[in-house]
């Protein structure tokens, strides 16, 4: 993980529209992190036991006890997986709209906000380009 990215992700657990990071550790699967501080990232693992089938008499008990980490588990920030995933929950254009102000306060360089959007071509389509290459 390039640390020069710390701080602009830090601000992202304030934002009201931020629901948390999906990323992991240096030799680890996917993990769900919901806080930080400083020092370190706190996280769920969503790799719990769980059993195949439930009947409705079950479900407390097992919600209790199998399908939810019993409590939030710890990562430094300098293991964490450089591929990182932001979740956010909008509910209305205008919280889109502040959500985007937000971003793009928190790291212009990390967050580029459109105006419109990207006009890509279809798989398969070759794309010119001025430099004398084909991409595909």
């Amino acid at each position: 993980f390039n640390m020069i990215y710390k701080d602009a992700i830090q601000k992202l657990f304030a934002l009201p529209q931020f629901q948390g990071l999906a990323s992991g550790g240096p030799t680890t699967a996917a993990y769900f992190f919901v806080a930080c501080n400083d020092a370190e990232l706190f996280y769920l693992d969503p790799h719990v036991h769980t059993q195949p089938a439930l009947t409705s008499t079950e479900i407390e008990e097992v919600k209790q006890s199998y399908l939810h980490t019993p409590r939030p588990l710890r990562l430094q920030w300098n293991s964490l997986n450089a591929s990182v995933c932001g979740a956010f929950l909008v509910r209305s254009a205008e919280d889109f709209e502040k959500l985007c102000e937000d971003l793009t306060a928190t790291d212009d360089t990390l967050f580029e906000i459109l105006d419109r959007p990207l006009e890509l071509q279809a798989l398969g389509e070759a794309v010119d380009t001025d430099d004398g290459f084909t991409m595909l």
